[in-house]
């Protein structure tokens, strides 16, 4: 089984299948295909990268609409999926298309695993000081902010699919609404 997962931004092309594979078993793969922001919400166009993806002659067993936020409310942002996943559905009878709002950005779930983030930096858990990452207008300032903290640059793509790769899932999830959605979309049906 191979899941596609359209995504918006090429560290999230790298870093959601990396955390997405610490939730299933080896069997199930994933292929990550970056669409330019905003075309996620196009039927049309989420239609044709599936497409592309069955030209390219990928296993694919369901498809997940990965968007970040972007400061849009959540539940707006789910209901203009929704519109979209329901008419790429019957498009692509037989293929399950799931959506998932990423809340602001990945960084916003990566920093729930306070211990992986203060290890990767060299720093003590308690000299991290913020509350709720997800409630971070961009995350990724956070992030920067914890970087220089550490006397290090945060470099988008090189730092955060080897933060992918250390935090605990199961920590995310014990505190990320969005994060469980994901799971879900990813284990479930």
């Amino acid at each position: 089984m191979r899941i596609l997962l359209l995504v918006e931004g090429q560290s999230d092309r790298e870093g959601l299948p990396i955390l997405a594979r610490k939730m299933v078993s080896r069997e199930i793969g994933f292929d990550a295909l970056h669409v330019s922001q905003g075309n996620l919400f196009s039927a049309e166009k989420v239609n044709a990268h599936i497409g592309y993806a069955v030209k390219r002659k990928l296993d694919t067993n369901k498809a997940v609409l990965c968007v970040d936020s972007e400061g849009i409310p959540i539940e707006e942002t789910k209901a203009r999926l929704q519109t979209v996943t329901q008419a790429v559905s019957k498009l692509r009878a037989g293929l399950p298309v799931k959506a998932v709002v990423v809340d602001h950005s990945l960084e916003g779930w990566v920093l729930w695993d306070r211990l992986a983030i203060a290890r990767f930096l060299g720093l003590e858990e308690s000299a991290l000081h913020y509350r709720n990452p997800e409630s971070e207008d961009r995350p990724a300032d956070l992030m920067s902010k914890l970087f220089r903290q550490a006397g290090r640059d945060y470099i988008k793509m090189g730092n955060l699919p080897a933060l992918a790769a250390r935090v605990d899932v199961g920590e995310i999830a014990k505190h990320s609404p969005t994060f469980r959605e994901f799971r879900s979309a990813i284990i479930g049906d």
